[in-house]
């Protein structure tokens, strides 16, 4: 048995290097070409969705400048997104040699989780991380502990983020901890927000509830509370105990008064769910974030994005300390504002005497220290900026 899985390994590994090797030449070929000005490649949650803050920059810049850009996009599933073509999007294959092509020869990429280690750097040439989370919370890159002892990847981060030119950032915490620290970037930060939080900050899209209640078979009476937890391996995931949603819903009923119904949004490295009413398959997080009125979850930075509403956040962790001693956090996850609960019985204590008064005061500390950079028109300023660059 440790035989074969060794062998599966050895030919996984294999696999991958020979698929960024040829990658690499196909890319360096290509080099030939002069960058398009008007050409802007974009990829979300490694070619998953048409999602987050590349989704928002792109449909602003289709509303603004309609016909201005060549926009492509790259899934790994792009027959379901041929809708995106109506648009005026050119839809590829991720990483196939369409992409790649295009990838080089764009004046602008953008992207929310890092490039390509095989990309060459242009002269001239835009790579925008916008990445999909804010605040700063859990440890990644260089200060994530698993990452500091593994000479592999710490070539790998390094060759990796070197690629980026340009980053999108929510706080002034997250440019120094997870930008400066964690990548070792020394260029350019704009700390402008993230686009996908403009409807957050600013709280004036309506239409989007009605649009996720009628997604869901939802009544306007009934509440939502969205439970979101963040990445764990395999392992951890099937071994990691669900809380008990009707234990939740009567708990959130008794304090906030109602009918509730959960939302269940597993993390996108995964594809199925158990308990609640399935949110997974639902593209864009930020409109059931926006939509709900109770967020649950354990370490996701989504707890930042829903921060900016001042609704309740409860933190759901009876695996706090194996997480502390794997990941950890750039801040102590005691003194976060959101209310920390290890056990089901704590979940259903905390909401059931939730302060309101206390912890609103508490998010407004939190966003002070944070520094927090969120203006509400954080996609109007970087397409405006990308629309400079390329005239």
């Amino acid at each position: 048995m440790k035989e074969r899985q060794l062998v599966g390994r050895i030919l996984r590994y294999a696999g991958k290097i020979y698929g960024i090797t040829w990658r690499y030449f196909f890319c360096i070929s290509q080099l030939r070409k002069p960058l398009n000005k008007k050409r802007i490649v974009f990829f979300s949650h490694k070619g998953k969705q048409y999602s987050c803050n590349p989704m928002y920059i792109c449909e602003y810049l289709l509303e603004k400048y309609p016909g201005e850009f060549q926009m492509v996009w790259a899934f790994k599933e792009p027959e379901k997104f041929s809708y995106l073509k109506d648009k005026g999007i050119e839809v590829v294959k991720f990483e196939s040699v369409a992409h790649m092509r295009a990838m080089v020869t764009a004046k602008v990429i953008v992207t929310n989780v890092d490039t390509f280690v095989y990309l060459p750097k242009r002269k001239g040439q835009i790579v925008l991380d916008t990445w999909h989370g804010g605040g700063a919370y859990k440890t990644c890159g260089f200060m994530n502990p698993q990452n500091l002892n593994r000479i592999r990847k710490k070539l790998h981060f390094k060759r990796l983020y070197s690629r980026i030119t340009l980053y999108l950032s929510s706080s002034k915490m997250f440019s120094q901890q997870t930008i400066r620290q964690s990548r070792i970037f020394e260029g350019e930060i704009l700390e402008y927000g993230m686009p996908r939080n403009d409807i957050l900050v600013r709280g004036d899209r309506e239409d989007i509830k009605k649009k996720v209640r009628n997604y869901f078979g939802l009544a306007e009476d009934v509440k939502i509370v969205l439970y979101a937890p963040t990445f764990r391996s395999e392992k951890e995931n099937e071994n990691y105990p669900k809380p008990d949603f009707y234990k939740v819903e009567s708990a959130l009923s008794r304090r906030f008064g109602g009918k509730w119904c959960t939302l269940f949004r597993q993390h996108h490295f995964y594809e199925e769910e158990q308990g609640g009413l399935s949110a997974s398959g639902y593209q864009d997080m930020q409109e059931l974030l926006y939509t709900a009125d109770v967020l649950i979850t354990d370490y996701s930075s989504s707890i930042w994005d829903f921060s900016l509403m001042f609704k309740p956040v409860f933190l759901y962790c009876p695996d706090l300390q194996h997480y502390k001693d794997e990941r950890n956090f750039y801040i102590p996850i005691e003194k976060w504002p959101f209310i920390l609960c290890e056990s089901q019985q704590e979940l259903v204590a905390n909401i059931e005497c939730f302060d309101k008064e206390s912890y609103d005061a508490d998010i407004r500390e939190h966003h002070k220290i944070l520094g927090n950079c969120e203006t509400g028109f954080a996609t109007q300023k970087i397409c405006d900026k990308i629309y400079k660059e390329c005239s």
